[in-house]
């Protein structure tokens, strides 16, 4: 016989928005982003670019292409400073942060594959 709980995936009821918000001082990941990602190490970052999507995937330390992300496991937000990714980003958007714009984009959480996916294209500018 298989297992009674064959197919089922921890879910992580969460407060707050899982969100990004993106400035020129980096990307910010919400807490309840860490959290829908069960708080996991490292992660993996896929860009569609002609989609404008975003998606940050669980991952392990074996995987090549990983990213540091909870450390310590901790539930919290957190920020990547990296210079390169936020110019991506707004290439792939056609922003400009220069001016102190701040854009948040929505998240959706994926269960089959462990992942957050972030539509830019409903971001919104404040």
């Amino acid at each position: 016989g298989g297992m009674a709980l064959e197919g089922f995936k921890v879910y992580i009821p969460t407060t707050g928005d899982a969100n990004l918000t993106l400035t020129k001082n980096g990307l910010g990941i919400s807490k309840a982003t860490v959290s829908k990602l069960n708080c996991s190490a490292y992660v993996k970052i896929l860009i569609d670019y002609q989609g404008r999507r975003m998606a940050i995937v669980e991952t392990s330390e074996d995987d090549p292409a990983k990213t540091e992300f909870a450390r310590d496991g901790k539930n919290a937000g957190l920020r990547w400073n990296s210079r390169d990714l936020i110019k991506t980003l707004c290439q792939m958007n056609k922003w400009t942060l220069d001016n102190g714009e701040k854009y948040t984009i929505p998240g959706e959480y994926s269960v089959e594959d462990s992942a957050m996916i972030f539509d830019f294209a409903q971001a919104t500018c404040s």
